[in-house]
């Protein structure tokens, strides 16, 4: 029995790219205050779980507020069920609103790099279409495409 509720915790956690279980079935303690989260390990598998439970055709946090608050919610308590805070040092309101922090601006770098990256491929020839990076779904990579190729998209980038 105990084998098959590790393998479980094996499984639903490698989705992530790796296995944070390590003979323990506590969620890792990370640093969660002042708006910030103090471990590298855990701030990648954020971005993982944005990258997992993103929403198609959602572009950024604007349209996501819009779209779907819920989903912020959805990253907060997935991300728990892997990481926790040491309540000496914030409290679950302060962690939490740490997280949303964290998860706006990883969201938004996610989005900055995969432009960037794409940009450079596209000089060689091409759309944005043809250089979806591999973990983003489809859904969600068209309506990104379609937003960085719009002429109020074009306006503000220049305007800065």
């Amino acid at each position: 029995m105990l084998k098959v509720i590790l393998h479980s915790i094996l499984v639903k956690t490698a989705r992530f790219g790796i296995y944070i279980f390590k003979g323990s079935i506590f969620p890792t303690i990370a640093s969660m205050l002042q708006n910030k989260i103090d471990c590298p390990k855990a701030l990648r598998n954020l971005l993982a779980v944005i990258r997992v439970l993103w929403l198609d055709g959602c572009v950024g946090v604007k349209e996501i507020d819009r779209k779907s608050p819920k989903f912020w919610d959805d990253c907060i308590d997935e991300f728990l069920q892997y990481y926790t805070w040491d309540p000496k040092f914030a409290t679950e309101d302060e962690a939490r609103a740490s997280i949303l922090v964290v998860l706006h601006d990883k969201l938004h770098c996610a989005l900055a790099d995969d432009k960037k990256r794409a940009d450079k491929q596209i000089k060689a020839g091409g759309t944005y279409l043809q250089h979806m990076p591999l973990y983003m779904k489809p859904g969600v990579w068209s309506r990104t495409a379609e937003y960085w190729n719009s002429e109020g998209f074009k306006k503000k980038s220049a305007a800065g």
